[in-house]
């Protein structure tokens, strides 16, 4: 199974802060990548002030990761940490890491590939496959994302705040299967898309991932029924 994930942070344009990533874990895979090792963050482009996780590729800025996994997977977890720097008020500096815990669930397991990239649940030409949850969401709310002030997020989002800044957020996030061939066209459409080549392979370690076993309680809150697929 390929697994898209997209760890980002938004840079706000009202409180500049160096932001630079720290590490990303997604422990049911045993999967640890370092920042300037396996993978870095980058704006996905000039004009968006979104920083996105990416493989440390010196040709291509991406939106996000792709994992190749053994087998259908119904759950994971990526816990990305991030070192923030920035003045509140001239002469206080915060200069601190923060992290961003996402819970995904995954509905189906029609097809080999899952992104968290909303748009691709619904791509022109494509049948949708859009949960019942985001039916009118725009991914600008309901995509995981981090940041230093809480902006308008769902309640799936709960964050810890030390200052009136987060410090530790928990998203729980459900996206469908879509088709491989979907995927390769928005490869193709879309300039900062991942490539095959550039998955990370990885190994099911946690046997609650593996879909077919026992649920955990917090899946149980998901939700998840289709509409229009």
């Amino acid at each position: 199974m390929i697994i898209h994930v997209r760890p980002r942070f938004l840079l706000s344009r009202d409180l500049p802060a160096r932001v630079d990533l720290v590490d990303l874990q997604i422990p049911e895979f045993g999967f640890h990548a370092h920042s300037g090792f396996e993978v870095t963050a980058r704006r996905i482009r000039g004009d968006i002030d979104v920083l996105a996780v990416c493989k440390n590729n010196e040709s291509k800025s991406a939106d996000g990761i792709l994992l190749e996994t053994p087998g259908h997977v119904k759950c994971f977890s990526t816990l990305t940490c991030w070192r923030v720097r920035f003045e509140p008020k001239p002469g206080f500096e915060i200069d601190r890491t923060v992290t961003h815990y996402v819970r995904y669930v995954i509905l189906d397991e029609e097809f080999n590939v899952a992104s968290d990239d909303m748009a691709l649940w619904n791509l022109h030409g494509w049948r949708p496959r859009v949960p019942a949850w985001s039916k009118g969401i725009s991914p600008a709310i309901g995509e995981p994302l981090m940041e230093l002030k809480r902006g308008n997020r769902l309640d799936t989002c709960v964050d810890r705040v030390q200052d009136g800044f987060v410090i530790e957020r928990f998203e729980l996030f459900t996206m469908p299967t879509i088709e491989v061939e979907r995927f390769a066209e928005a490869t193709v459409l879309r300039e900062r898309m991942p490539g095959f080549d550039d998955r990370f392979k990885t190994t099911l370690v946690l046997n609650h991932a593996v879909a077919g076993s026992p649920r955990p309680s917090i899946v149980s809150h998901a939700g998840g029924l289709y509409e229009g697929g």
